[in-house]
């Protein structure tokens, strides 16, 4: 094995030692989670009451929508803005609208 193909072990994981970028997997875990939930949950109660693939389809792709129409504007704002803020109104956005 040549030294670029080696496996590099432990130092793969040093980004994970504590500090910003570890909370920052942890809490981006934690929030990922809770929105794969409430997408298996939206569906899961639609599936219930209609028992048509189609509209899962549909409200599965409109929850899309807004990532893909906001997407070039968000990346010239983020280009722009700090990052952390951007980072914190866009979590707490997701919560509001998680609860809503």
């Amino acid at each position: 094995m040549s030294t670029q193909e080696k496996w590099i072990g432990p130092k793969a994981l040093a980004l994970l030692r504590p500090g910003a970028f570890r909370r920052y997997i942890i809490g981006s875990l934690i929030s990922d989670s809770g929105t794969w939930m409430q997408m298996m949950a939206q569906s899961w109660v639609l599936s219930g009451l209609t028992n048509k693939a189609i509209l899962l389809g549909l409200v599965n792709f409109a929850a899309g929508i807004p990532a893909l129409a906001l997407a070039p504007t968000a990346g010239s704002l983020a280009d722009r803005l700090d990052k952390r803020k951007i980072l914190i109104a866009t979590q707490i956005a997701q919560i509001i609208l998680a609860i809503a």
